[in-house]
């Protein structure tokens, strides 16, 4: 038994020396949205609130930002035509700039 106790304890050892980083690119507010603008000029704003508590939150639209309808790239001018609201927007970790507005064509 004692033999077992060290060899696991071996693999164990060996597994953590060879971890792995996870570097995360982008993160998500899927909070619900409260207001939302998108202009012709495809430039608008998005605002999310998390709770009854909770500050607004606001994210700006610019042209090069992608949309995504029901899991499928589709051109920001899509979205102005769908008449919903997003449900989800995605942000890059190192500009924090948004890069992608989700939405579905059915809630």
């Amino acid at each position: 038994m004692k033999i077992f106790k060290a060899a696991l304890l071996l693999i164990v050892m060996m597994s953590a020396n060879n971890a792995v980083a996870v570097k995360l690119l982008e993160f998500t507010d899927e909070g619900p949205v409260v207001a939302f603008y998108l202009g012709k000029d495809l430039t608008g704003y998005i605002k999310t609130k998390q709770c009854d508590s909770c500050k607004v939150t606001t994210y700006k639209i610019t042209p090069d930002v992608k949309a995504v309808l029901d899991g499928k790239e589709v051109p920001l001018s899509d979205f102005i035509l769908s008449g919903h609201k997003p449900v989800g927007v995605h942000f890059s970790t190192e500009t924090r700039k948004m890069t992608r507005i989700v939405w579905f064509s059915k809630h």
